[in-house]
C-alpha cells in the first residue's frame, strides 16, 4: 500500500463483503511514535481502552474509487488539564487468559 512510510491511512468500501455481519468498510491507520507513546501513557494511567483522535476526509482515487483518508493523533487536552475518560473507559478488572492462551483468529466479521 502506498504511503506506508508515513502516518495516516484510508478506509475503503469492503468489496469482499459476503455476509451481513462483515464490515462495510476496511482499511488501516498507521500512527507515529508520539501517538503510540500517548497510548502507552494512557494504559499506564489505568485506561483499559486507550483512545486516539481520528479525522477523515472524503476523497476519490485516480481510478474513481471513493474512500476516506484517515489521520490519527493523541486526543486534544487543554493546557493544564489531565486527559479525562468517561466511566465506561476506566480500568476494569482484568480477565485471566483461558488455558492454552487467547486465539489470534479474529476473522473478517469485526465491526470496526
Amino acid at each position: 500500500m502506498a504511503g506506508m512510510d508515513r502516518d495516516g491511512g484510508a478506509f475503503f468500501a469492503n468489496t469482499r463483503k459476503t455476509a451481513q455481519n462483515m464490515p462495510d468498510y476496511r482499511g488501516e491507520l498507521r500512527i507515529n511514535a508520539e501517538t503510540l507513546a500517548n497510548l502507552n501513557e494512557q494504559v499506564r494511567n489505568g485506561v483499559q481502552n486507550p483512545a486516539i483522535e481520528l479525522s477523515g476526509w472524503k476523497k476519490t482515487s485516480s481510478n474513481g474509487t471513493v474512500f476516506i483518508s484517515l489521520a490519527g493523533k493523541k486526543p486534544y487536552v487543554k493546557d493544564g488539564q489531565q486527559q479525562e475518560r468517561p466511566q465506561s473507559m476506566q480500568i476494569r478488572p482484568q480477565h485471566k487468559a483461558p488455558q492454552g492462551g487467547w486465539s489470534n483468529d479474529i476473522g473478517d466479521d469485526i465491526p470496526f
